[in-house]
């Protein structure tokens, strides 16, 4: 049976085989909008908005992008709010007042299907006002599937250059002995795909083309650390995530600032399962500024908020993500949680040698029930142009490993005689939509946001 790591891996060289020369042509057509004064703006929704936010005043990163990062457009304001707005084509309106598109300008749009009725009005909104579209999409699966705008277009038709993920229809890529559909891969790649623009980006603002020595060296970097991740590590974590679900038990995840977007990855979401609680408050976020979420990341006693908000009970998991392990929140959370017998499970830098930030001196690696390695540089970012370090790998090789454990406990579950409760894709327009719907209504408790709740 052919692995889930084995499925990315292919698809991650399909992407640089095939869609490193229209990358480059993106950044150079965004440096040329910032030199004439434009913007490079950069907009997705749903869970394709972490490609944009992976942009976001992020380590060692270029400073060409404008990314659109508006809350409704994101996951954490109500399950598929996000959803019911990308089809809604009039809303480009508001985007576009408040982001005014113009000949100078270049709007890039992260889709996977590219189908919906607002992205499409941006780009035709965009066309018209003479700006430039560069579309992200799985560009085999966009070119067939039905066009949600009623003008009856994707995305792609609007496409100065259309760069493709390289994706399976539906995002999901691996498929269990059941046949159940699981293993999104879009966010691997888009926030890949992110840091490869930015290291084409910095070199040349050196002065460096970038060509297919730079391209290869970055392959190399990022292959270092997605092949040091094993997934037989994962069997404990594995067994805890089983052990909670059949027990029913609550299973959290939670990360700060750019490390937040891993509860994203969880949430329900096409190939995802149900269960998972995904702590998402906006001052964690980086919508609201990245140095908002930095300095939250400082305040230990922040944690016994969370901790008490969300009724976080004793044979609970929680997943807490963080590269350097040093926040002194992140600490704090996992010490209470372990103090109450909640399981810690850590998916942090092995090798991190951060100095913590946290009154006890501890970093997360030393303050969890389970380890996970992320495997990238203890610093994120040591991709080398001259002198200067960039490309944090985190995002991509995080998303990689959860949805690893998600596939792993899919299969688990199966063995089990349990039948694993995992979302579809609405784009793969399925005439029988009762199984999504009857898994909603089961796990509403789960992933409902719920904005009653008082501390």
């Amino acid at each position: 049976m052919v692995t889930y790591k084995q499925i990315v891996k292919t698809i991650l060289e399909n992407i640089f085989t095939t869609q490193t020369t229209r990358i480059i042509e993106a950044v150079r057509l965004g440096m040329e909008a910032k030199k004439s004064g434009g913007h490079f703006y950069i907009l997705g929704t749903g869970h394709s908005h972490m490609m944009a936010e992976e942009f976001y005043d992020r380590l060692k990163g270029a400073d060409i992008y404008d990314p659109i990062l508006m809350p409704e457009l994101m996951l954490h304001q109500y399950p598929n709010k996000s959803t019911y707005i990308e089809r809604t084509a009039a809303y480009a309106d508001v985007i576009s007042a408040l982001y005014p598109l113009h000949k100078e300008d270049v709007l890039m749009l992260i889709s996977n299907s590219g189908r919906n009725g607002m992205m499409v009005e941006m780009a035709d909104i965009a066309k018209r006002n003479g700006a430039k579209v560069i579309t992200v999409t799985n560009y085999e699966q966009a070119k067939v599937i039905p066009s949600r705008h009623p003008n009856g277009r994707n995305i792609i038709d609007y496409g100065d250059i259309n760069i493709s993920n390289c994706g399976h229809f539906g995002d999901c890529a691996y498929v269990t002995k059941g046949g159940v559909y699981c293993g999104a891969t879009s966010t691997i790649t888009t926030t890949m795909i992110a840091q490869m623009m930015n290291v084409i980006a910095i070199s040349e603002q050196k002065g460096h083309q970038a060509d297919c020595e730079l391209i290869n060296r970055f392959k190399e970097y990022y292959y270092a650390a997605f092949d040091r991740v094993d997934s037989t590590d994962f069997s404990a974590m594995v067994d805890l995530l089983f052990d909670a679900y059949i027990n029913d038990r609550d299973i959290y995840i939670v990360g700060s600032g750019h490390s937040h977007l891993m509860a994203e990855e969880l949430y329900i979401r096409a190939g995802g399962m149900a269960m998972f609680r995904a702590i998402l408050e906006d001052e964690l976020m980086n919508h609201q500024g990245a140095q908002k979420s930095d300095m939250i990341e400082m305040i230990p006693d922040y944690a016994s908020l969370i901790y008490k908000k969300y009724q976080i009970k004793k044979d609970d998991v929680i997943i807490i993500c963080s590269n350097s392990g040093k926040g002194a929140f992140s600490n704090e959370l996992a010490a209470l949680c372990r103090q109450n017998g909640v399981k810690v499970i850590a998916i942090t830098n092995k090798r991190s040698s951060a100095v913590s930030l946290h009154p006890s001196g501890k970093l997360l690696k030393d303050n969890c029930d389970l380890l996970i390695d992320n495997c990238v540089d203890p610093k994120d970012a040591a991709f080398m142009i001259d002198e200067d370090e960039c490309a944090p790998l985190s995002s991509s090789i995080v998303s990689y490993i959860l949805e690893t454990a998600v596939c792993l406990l899919a299969d688990k579950m199966e063995t089990n005689g349990i039948e694993p409760p995992i979302f579809t894709s609405a784009n793969i327009d399925q005439k029988d939509s009762r199984r999504n719907d009857q898994i909603k209504e089961r796990f509403r408790d789960k992933y409902l946001y719920q904005p009653e709740r008082t501390i």
